[in-house]
């Protein structure tokens, strides 16, 4: 089997060599490595010795089995060697035909970084193929699961059709943090007087969480919220983070913050003063 080309490792000898060539032009480290970025477009854009003239930018376009290429993003993955960005451009530059393969290939993958790298890369082709299979693991998966939060922050990405699968799984779960997460997809799509009510019960009754709840309202955008968010502005338990927030849900809907609150000695307020002096 070839071995894998280390894209990173031929980038930075090249960077090593320029350093040495140019560093008499800069007064020092700071200022050549600012050059960094621009120097990467150029030598994307070279023809190189490693790759036997070809463009490090071009070549993975002699590829076009997006097959392929998923077999060798599992490759570079298991032998540890730096993932290039011209392989993954090039599955997302196959369009439909990538975005089959990355559909079948999400249900059955085995590594978990290639399962969060073919998410993004459906992201990337706009595709809601998966919209159903990102809809059932953001209501099932634990607090914290990563598959879950990228499936739920692509369904927030997709188009109105999500409501008719993620509501019904918000109105029947359970678990607070699989309700957070569903009414953080539904909150992108205003309209359904059932997720406003789901939103604003939320906030009312998680009062650790108002903050994010708020924020949530805030996107939501309908100002029938205004009434429970000024409510919330006079809770004496109220702390400055959740305040701010609230306010700024407020301003956001049209409404007018009408109470000015005194947070001398609130935690959050003193550390936050104490960064600014």
């Amino acid at each position: 089997m070839k071995e894998l080309i280390n894209f990173d490792e031929q980038f930075g000898q090249y960077i090593e060599k320029w350093m040495a060539e140019n560093a008499d032009k800069y007064e020092n480290v700071d200022e050549m490595e600012a050059e960094v970025p621009e120097l990467y477009l150029k030598w994307m854009h070279e023809g190189t010795a490693f790759l036997d003239g070809a463009e490090p930018a071009h070549y993975f376009d002699r590829y076009d089995d997006p097959e392929e290429l998923l077999a060798l993003m599992r490759r570079y993955l298991a032998e540890n060697v730096p993932l290039p960005d011209p392989l993954l451009e090039r599955l997302t530059d196959l369009g439909a035909a990538a975005e089959r393969a990355l559909v079948a290939a999400l249900e059955q993958e085995q590594n978990p970084e290639a399962q969060m790298l073919e998410i993004g890369l459906l992201g990337e082709l706009e595709s809601e193929a998966p919209m159903a299979l990102y809809v059932e693991w953001a209501a099932t998966g634990e607090e914290g699961d990563d598959r879950a939060e990228a499936a739920a922050e692509a369904l927030g990405r997709m188009s109105e059709r999500v409501v008719a699968l993620a509501l019904p799984r918000l109105m029947e779960a359970k678990a607070p943090h699989i309700k957070a997460r569903l009414i953080d997809v539904l909150c992108n799509f205003p309209g359904d007087d059932r997720i406003f009510e789901q939103l604003l019960e939320l906030f009312c009754q998680r009062r650790d969480e108002r903050a994010l709840f708020a924020s949530y309202l805030c996107k939501y955008g309908d100002e029938r919220a205004l009434s429970a968010l000024k409510e919330a502005l006079v809770d004496p338990d109220i702390n400055y983070l959740d305040y701010i927030e609230i306010c700024n849900a407020i301003e956001a809907l049209g409404g007018q913050v009408e109470v000015q609150r005194d947070f001398t000695g609130d935690p959050y307020y003193e550390s936050l003063r104490t960064m600014n002096d």
